[in-house]
């Protein structure tokens, strides 16, 4: 196997943005995924799928799949969190393999490959205009 092709071959996995459905419905109506943040121009992805949880702000409703090798041909992607002093307890895998993008992703559905909506929010009130939205930008959305 050739040096490049190992470099490349981990562009093919899939990155995931975590989030709550208020948010997520924000990003579809403007087909573009941005910090939430002021203070802080970054897009935080993980490569980790189970990943449930969204740092400091508790627990997920949906997630975005990204295809990886399509953001990397617009966006730098930087690992996240190197400072030591702010990494989470070395037994907690949640900021496994985190990576982020600086500035805003759009538009949206050229880089988004489908949308989870984790199976115990599939009812509130957010889901069916999420699935138009979803609908009419030609991306699936799935319920896990």
């Amino acid at each position: 196997m050739k040096l490049d092709q190992v470099l490349t071959e981990g562009r093919d996995a899939p990155l995931y943005h975590v989030t709550t459905l208020p948010r997520l419905l924000y990003a579809l109506e403007r087909n573009e995924l941005r910090a939430y943040q002021t203070d802080i121009d970054l897009v935080s992805l993980t490569r980790n799928k189970r990943l449930r949880h969204i740092a400091g702000k508790g627990p997920a409703e949906g997630m975005l799949i990204f295809d990886q090798r399509k953001l990397s041909y617009n966006y730098k992607m930087e690992p996240q969190n190197d400072n030591p002093e702010d990494k989470m307890d070395m037994m907690d895998d949640s900021r496994e393999d985190e990576e982020v993008v600086v500035g805003s992703i759009k538009p949206l559905n050229r880089y988004v490959d489908h949308i989870v909506i984790f199976d115990h929010y599939k009812d509130l009130e957010e889901v069916p205009r999420i699935t138009d939205l979803a609908e009419d930008l030609h991306i699936p959305v799935r319920f896990e």
